[in-house]
């Protein structure tokens, strides 16, 4: 009976810990498209659907979600180095 309470408490912390670890410390991979975000912008632009400052305003937005999503236990690649897999938060950024 002892050693069943041991394994049971043993798998317990073992569970707990992998959570953890996972929820709080475990790099997260994501996508960034960048190539699409800045291909939009730019025919925004040249369409005539924004001016010059509205244009940088757009870019410097851009990159301030870029880095605060980076801030932490973040990994962000680039579409075209990515196979398959990693969360893509193109449009999340894009906002």
């Amino acid at each position: 009976m002892r050693e069943a309470i041991t394994i049971l408490i043993s798998i317990m912390i073992t569970v707990a810990s992998i959570y953890i670890y996972h929820s709080y410390f475990a790099p997260k991979i994501v996508v960034l498209d960048i190539a699409q975000y800045i291909q939009g912008v730019e025919k925004d632009f040249m369409e005539g659907k924004m001016d010059e400052k509205q244009l940088k305003r757009k870019l410097l937005s851009f990159r301030n979600r870029v880095e605060s999503i980076s801030s932490g236990n973040v990994v962000i690649l680039r579409r075209s180095a990515v196979i398959s897999g990693g969360e893509d938060i193109t449009e999340d950024v894009a906002r």
